[in-house]
């Protein structure tokens, strides 16, 4: 009897006593306590990252407001590029009076895109105001964009091309970064989703429209990034 007590005993001191117990269930809150602070801050930390890369292509895109993007323009006369902004100016947009281009290249490989600085606003509100002449051209004119405008832009456009066909009379225009629709701003989010305010975009565009663009919307979020 005296040996099985001792095994006995044995035994039950691997055994956790409630005094035991209770002090790992004090960690466990003490942990959970921690995780909770923990996701609190990369919370905040990831809106902080968010906000910091907003102002980031803010200040990009200030930086790149007086340059336009001409396409098409490299059979245009003139030895470069500069003069073949100027030309297209004169002589296809019918724009009287001298344009400042303070530099002009082309701008990757191809020699077909040509980027330009336009240092006065003027100009630049004359060359707009003359694109629809550029009708039944090979010759587009934009502005130069960051690329994660560009990226939310392209969305929008090809959104705006869609709705146009579906409902030819809508009030669309593509602004900045938004897509005015009826008066409504939508915007393409970080996350890859058409969004009306906080609202999800396609669940508004059918109480809107009564167009279901869901499948037409989840196939344009697959597509990459160019």
């Amino acid at each position: 009897m005296l040996s099985f007590s001792e095994i006995l005993d044995s035994k039950l001191s691997n055994v956790a006593t409630k005094k035991d117990i209770e002090s790992l269930l004090d960690k466990v809150s003490a942990l959970e306590i921690e995780n909770a602070c923990l996701r609190d801050k990369v919370d905040l930390l990831e809106k902080l990252s968010e906000k910091r890369d907003l102002k980031l292509i803010d200040l990009e895109s200030r930086s790149r407001r007086n340059n336009l993007i001409f396409k098409g323009i490299e059979n245009l006369g003139g030895e470069d590029c500069i003069a073949k902004v100027k030309k297209l100016c004169s002589d296809i947009l019918g724009i009287h009076g001298e344009i400042l281009v303070n530099r002009a290249h082309f701008l990757g490989k191809g020699n077909k895109t040509v980027i330009a600085h336009i240092p006065r606003d003027e100009d630049i509100n004359k060359i707009f105001g003359n694109v629809k002449k550029l009708k039944n051209t090979n010759i587009v004119i934009h502005r130069d964009y960051a690329r994660e405008v560009r990226f939310k832009r392209g969305k929008l456009l090809a959104l705006k091309k869609e709705l146009s066909k579906m409902v030819p009379d809508i009030d669309v225009h593509l602004g900045f970064d938004f897509l005015k629709i009826e008066g409504t701003h939508f915007h393409w989010s970080t996350d890859n989703k058409l969004m009306a305010g906080a609202e999800d975009g396609v669940e508004k565009l059918k109480s809107m429209l009564h167009v279901d663009m869901s499948r037409f919307l989840a196939g344009l979020a697959e597509q990459p990034a160019n």
